[in-house]
């Protein structure tokens, strides 16, 4: 398969089981407004059955085959008393062929006669010894587990993601706020402005401006301090992604030049008493003086971010980020200026090894969109197992989870952002196609 391309699969074949589980199946597949009329008593079932026709103004280049083990006279009563089972393409009765679900010859006899592809065709059972045997000819298999998930599971192997996670960010635009891993509202800039950088549209986005250094929140603090100040983690990503002039820019650079520890490491605040560090806040700090044209302004910050990397020191996380992959990321996002800075090559070869150790490492969406995005970026391309497993991940209205990104320093609480894990998940995809 090439790399975020889907297969164009041409047929599905269902277990011929209850008719209101193949109508719930299909109910994800139509319009939320065709479902919202069921529940509220406008369609009756007869009706659902029916809007499996429906997938053909969907994706009309779908073939419906439904195959069951179940002898000629049951088919015939089942065929005279629903016969609504009529909306298949052609239902395939093993009384007919004289063989059963899970042989092998079932699935060739029906393979065969419905004149498909087999890695074309998708098979819903809701029994594994049934499935592995139509993965055994090389069907693309789905356990039935309820409707819900395999609805899910459908559209990710029939719809495109990129415009189903496009479609997502359009009609929440304006609302991608984050939300913390207890359920509450976080209005905050930096997820505003990674969603910015990564798709670069203003209108899906909402910020509370700043005509000098930026602020991690919106509006009154929540969940920390109650003076919670300026950061130079949000301000590098505002002078990089909003346009900015150099007078404003440079004069915010030269205080941050002067933001560092006793070791020479840039500090994470505005607030020279306060004297965090945290190796992913100074490489987005390195990469806005690269931005500027000053690259080399930190030496021992450059050393302290390659340390970091040198000794996996990373691998739980930072004082406020959760994954590795998010120190990886911007890493990676910082070596894009290795051609000019002589000082972040080294770094840059050393980012790739530590990148081909995490290949396939199990990790959620926004992970895997991170990790896909920076191994590519410098060249490292074993990535279509983690493509897979993002790809694999959409939910069913087209977004990815809101996996945590950041997390406040004191109280380590997580905070992630559906809007944020969409949009870096689809230009992951891009990327991939582009590749």
């Amino acid at each position: 398969m090439t790399q975020g391309k889907l297969p164009q699969y041409k047929a599905i074949i269902f277990d011929l089981g209850d008719t209101v589980i193949l109508a719930q199946i299909f109910k994800r597949i139509l319009t939320s407004q065709t479902w919202s009329d069921y529940e509220r008593g406008n369609l009756n079932e007869d009706t659902i059955m029916s809007m499996i026709s429906d997938i053909r103004a969907t994706a009309n280049h779908i073939a419906i085959f439904a195959m069951s083990n179940i002898s000629q006279p049951d088919y015939a009563a089942l065929l005279h008393d629903h016969p609504e089972m009529r909306i298949f393409d052609r239902v395939f009765p093993s009384g007919c062929h004289r063989t059963r679900k899970p042989e092998v010859s079932f699935y060739n006899k029906v393979l065969r006669e419905i004149d498909t592809p087999l890695e074309k065709v998708i098979f819903i059972d809701d029994k594994l010894e049934n499935v592995i045997s139509a993965q055994s000819v090389g069907m693309h298999g789905i356990v039935y587990t309820n409707a819900a998930e395999v609805g899910r599971q459908f559209r990710n192997l029939i719809f495109d993601p990129v415009e189903r996670g496009r479609e997502f960010l359009r009609c929440n635009a304006g609302e991608l706020h984050s939300i913390t891993e207890t359920n509450q509202i976080v209005r905050e800039n930096f997820s505003q402005l990674l969603i910015l950088e990564a798709t670069g549209d203003k209108s899906l986005v909402s910020l509370e401006y700043h005509q000098k250094s930026w602020n991690f929140l919106q509006g009154s603090p929540i969940l920390t301090t109650e003076i919670f100040p300026d950061d130079v983690d949000t301000t590098s990503l505002a002078l990089m992604t909003l346009l900015t002039d150099g007078k404003t820019a440079n004069l915010l650079l030269d205080h941050i030049f002067g933001l560092v520890n006793a070791d020479g490491i840039v500090t994470t605040c505005f607030d020279q008493t306060r004297e965090q560090t945290d190796p992913v806040v100074c490489a987005n700090v390195l990469r806005l003086f690269c931005t500027y044209d000053r690259g080399t302004a930190f030496p021992l910050t450059v050393q302290w971010v390659y340390n970091v990397l040198m000794h996996r020191a990373y691998l739980n996380g930072t004082r406020y980020y959760t994954s590795p992959e998010s120190f990886l990321y911007f890493v990676g996002q910082l070596c894009r200026f290795s051609t000019d800075v002589l000082e972040l090559r080294p770094l840059e070869k050393l980012l790739i090894d530590r990148l081909k150790e995490r290949i396939q490492v199990k990790a959620d969406p926004l992970s895997l969109a991170m990790r896909i995005l920076t191994c590519l970026s410098v060249g490292v391309s074993q990535i279509e197992v983690d493509l897979r497993e993002l790809l694999a991940m959409q939910c069913e209205d087209g977004s990815w989870e809101p996996c945590p990104f950041t997390r406040y320093g004191s109280s380590e609480i997580n905070i992630g952002n559906r809007g944020l894990t969409t949009a870096l998940a689809i230009k992951a995809v891009e990327m991939c196609r582009g590749s």
